[in-house]
């Protein structure tokens, strides 16, 4: 048999047409694995980058729960210590008044 260039069509033969198409689909289902296993080894990097970065987003959200925590105990005290010192000033105050009204009175 005549071996033949697998580029140049035959005239009477049509079975190079399959063959090309199988070269074809083959050659497209090789790319189909080589681009699925490049996406599959970028979404792994991904994976470990995004866990790498939440264990640091979670130290920082603890920290940051922390200090909210410490500032609402802060501001309760602050509110406590201000309440008492409205009181103490309202005391005075009026006992001051009543001093001074005594005094006036005598």
């Amino acid at each position: 048999m005549v071996e033949r260039d697998p580029m140049t069509p035959p005239t009477t033969d049509h079975g190079w047409i399959y063959e090309a198409l199988e070269r074809l689909r083959g050659d497209m289902q090789a790319q189909h694995v080589r681009l699925r296993d490049d996406m599959n080894r970028g979404f792994d990097a991904m994976r470990l980058e995004i866990r790498r970065d939440t264990d640091r987003l979670d130290d920082h959200s603890d920290r940051i729960t922390s200090i909210e925590t410490a500032r609402a105990v802060e501001e309760k005290v602050a509110v406590k210590h201000g309440t008492w010192a409205g009181i103490m000033t309202s005391v005075g105050a009026n006992a001051l008044f009543f001093v001074v009204r005594w005094v006036q009175g005598k």
